[in-house]
Order: C-alpha cells, then structure tokens, then sequence
C-alpha cells in the first residue's frame, strides 16, 4: 500500500510540475525566435575598452570591475563585451577565494550569470557582439545555453 502511494507521489510529482516539467510547445517556439534574434543581432564592430588586460591583485581586480561598471552606466557602453570582461575578473576573484568582497556590487543571481556569461563567451567568442539587451540575455540564459 505505501509503495503505491510512493509511486503516485513520484508520478505526480514529474507529471505536474515538481522539478520536471513536461516541454511546452509554446515555449520551445519563443526560445527559437530569440535564439534566431540573437543569431540576428551579431555585429562585426568590437567594442572599444582603455585598458583589458587582468591586474594581479585582488584589489585591482576590483577597482577594474567598478570601472567597467562605471563605462557601462556613465557612457551608456551597454555591450555584452564589457559585462563578459566582469564576469571574467568575477570569476577570477572566485578562484582566489576574494567573491565575498564583491557581493556588495552584484546579487547573489547575477555573479554566476556573469561568469558563465564568460565562460560562454571564451567558446563563443561572437556572443560578444550581440546588440541584444543583458536583462534579455540574462532572462533567455538557459535558451543560449541549449542552442549551443
């Protein structure tokens, strides 16, 4: 009697919506078209950064992630490449154990959406380039991350 009902649970479980859920067509039609969007919005113009290269110190690292930080919001630069270039100083700042100091910045969500965002782009040197807007990215990840 109680493997029964285990085996009920665990079916409607997977049925209606525990951690699986079923593919929705709808869905999968939405994730084409911005998946082409982003295909779409490539552009061949790099983006023009002062000074790329990685500083040495953690301090530095920091003081590089304020200014790519303050470019995008003072200069309007709202390109992937500059949020790619933070997520590469985020992630090397997280292999040195010095992420805590960052947090105060970036949310909890958004550091490991930034680093995978460059992590993506060390493979896929073109999302870079895409003229589609970061919330748009950052919403449609997983999309990305299945085309690939």
């Amino acid at each position: 009697m109680v493997s029964n009902r285990l085996l009920f649970f665990s079916f409607v479980l997977t049925e209606t919506g525990g951690r699986q859920r079923a593919a929705n067509p709808a869905n999968d039609e939405r994730n084409r078209r911005f998946y082409q969007k982003l295909k779409e919005s490539i552009t061949d113009v790099e983006a023009v950064i002062q000074n790329e290269r990685l500083p040495m110190t953690p301090d530095k690292i920091l003081a590089q992630v304020q200014e790519f930080q303050r470019d995008i919001t003072r200069h309007n630069r709202r390109t992937i490449c500059q949020y790619c270039l933070i997520g590469r100083n985020l992630n090397t700042l997280k292999t040195r154990d010095f992420l805590t100091i960052a947090r105060h910045t970036y949310s909890a969500g958004h550091i490991p959406f930034l680093t995978n965002l460059y992590k993506l782009s060390v493979f896929y040197p073109k999302i870079r380039q895409v003229t589609v807007g970061i919330r748009e990215l950052k919403s449609n990840f997983k999309v990305v991350n299945t085309f690939r």
